[in-house]
C-alpha cells in the first residue's frame, strides 16, 4: 500500500564566525530539524536533529568570487547526540542502530561529495561578479504586510 508522506524541515540557529581557531576564513553552521509525517497527520513517524558545519576560505580576486571549502560535516544533534543510536523519535517505523549508523555513513559520503562538487565544479574557476557591469541593475522593494524585504536583480535588461 502506498502512503503519501510529508517531510518537514526546519533550519535553526545559523551561526557565522570569521577567522575561527582552525585558521580558515569562515566557519558556518546551522541546525536542521526534520520530521516525516503521514500526509495530513500532525504526528511524526520519524523526527531527528542534525547540525551542518562547514569551513572555507573566501576571496574576491580579479572580479571573481573564489571559495575553497576545507571541511563540511553533517552530524547528529540534540540533547543526547553523543549516545544516540536511533532518531530522537520514531513511531510505527522500526529503525535499528545499524540502519541509523548506515544513514550517518551515507550522510558523510554525501557531504564529502558536496564539498568536492563546490570546490571542483562551482568555485573551481570562480564566479564572475556581475555588478562590475553597467547593465546590472538592482531594486529594493518593501512589502509592509509581509514584513519582508525583497531584492529584485535584473541583469542585461
Amino acid at each position: 500500500m502506498d502512503q503519501e508522506l510529508d517531510l518537514e524541515v526546519k533550519i535553526r540557529s545559523p551561526r557565522v564566525r570569521f577567522a575561527p581557531e582552525s585558521g580558515n576564513n569562515i566557519h558556518f553552521q546551522f541546525d536542521v530539524l526534520y520530521g516525516i509525517k503521514k500526509h495530513g497527520d500532525m504526528n511524526y513517524l520519524v523526527y531527528d536533529e542534525m547540525q551542518f558545519t562547514t569551513e572555507f576560505d573566501l576571496e574576491i580576486s580579479e572580479e571573481r568570487f573564489l571559495c575553497n571549502f576545507k571541511k563540511m560535516d553533517m552530524i547528529p544533534w540534540g540533547s543526547e547526540k553523543e549516545s544516540r543510536t536511533k532518531p530522537i523519535f520514531h513511531d510505527g517505523i522500526t529503525i535499528s542502530a545499524e540502519e541509523y549508523e548506515d544513514f550517518w555513513d551515507y550522510t558523510s559520503i554525501r557531504t564529502d561529495k558536496w564539498l568536492n562538487f563546490f570546490n571542483e565544479e562551482v568555485f573551481a574557476t570562480g564566479i564572475p561578479l556581475p555588478y562590475w557591469k553597467l547593465s546590472f541593475l538592482s531594486s529594493i522593494t518593501y512589502h509592509p504586510h509581509a514584513m519582508i524585504l525583497v531584492v529584485s536583480l535584473f541583469y542585461n535588461k
